[in-house]
């Protein structure tokens, strides 16, 4: 996945993807991109720069949607909100969608949900 961020908002997206979410950070060859990978080979590239190359979080609303599974809903849920996320109110309320820091949205499952 390729993503933008604010570049004021890079110690936020790190946080939020390796303390967080455990991905192990990778080198880059732009001193502007951060590659991470997550522990089930998944890889994200978040690219900063200004507000001229970064969706707003409304902008996000109509962007492609991702799933974090865990063991632990509520201590993650805890943790991003400590994080500061911005929650998304959203029609199903069994699950908690929020922006990640970079206006990304993603809505938090039990990993019993997995198929």
């Amino acid at each position: 996945m390729k993503m933008h961020a604010l570049l004021g908002e890079r110690a936020r997206v790190r946080k939020f993807y390796l303390n967080l979410l455990g991905a192990s950070l990778l080198p880059a060859a732009n001193e502007n991109l951060d590659l991470f990978r997550l522990s089930d080979g998944f890889h994200v590239g978040v690219f900063y720069g200004g507000p001229e190359t970064v969706l707003t979080n409304k902008e996000c609303l109509r962007a492609t949607w991702l799933e974090i599974m865990t063991s632990d809903v509520e201590g993650l849920k805890a943790k991003l909100l400590e994080l500061g996320v911005e929650p998304i109110d959203f029609y199903d309320k069994s699950h908690f969608y929020f922006h990640a820091p970079g206006g990304q949205v993603f809505r938090l499952a039990p990993e019993s949900e997995r198929k």
